[in-house]
């Protein structure tokens, strides 16, 4: 049967479509999603452990967040081999 594609709630945004930016002092379109509040994974994807399924990696004061490398901000990673 396979692996199908699945639509879920876009983690960086939280399924908002908009997130803050600091640069124009406001709200913008999520560069994730591209505003449409949801991704497209495979079904099988798990949600992120690294970030917790919200997209960012938290620095602290000088740096607020960056995207998460091991989801690219969706929120939702491949699972590890055991549960392919």
């Amino acid at each position: 049967m396979g692996i199908r594609s699945v639509k879920r709630r876009c983690g960086f945004c939280s399924g908002g479509g908009k997130v803050w930016d600091d640069i124009i002092g406001g709200f913008a379109q999520c560069t994730i999603c591209e505003g449409t509040k949801f991704v497209s994974i495979p079904s099988n994807w798990i949600k992120c452990p690294d970030c917790k399924g919200n997209g960012k990696i938290d620095f602290g004061a000088v740096v607020t967040y960056s995207t998460c490398n091991r989801c690219k901000g969706t929120g939702w990673c491949e699972p590890p081999m055991s549960y392919k």
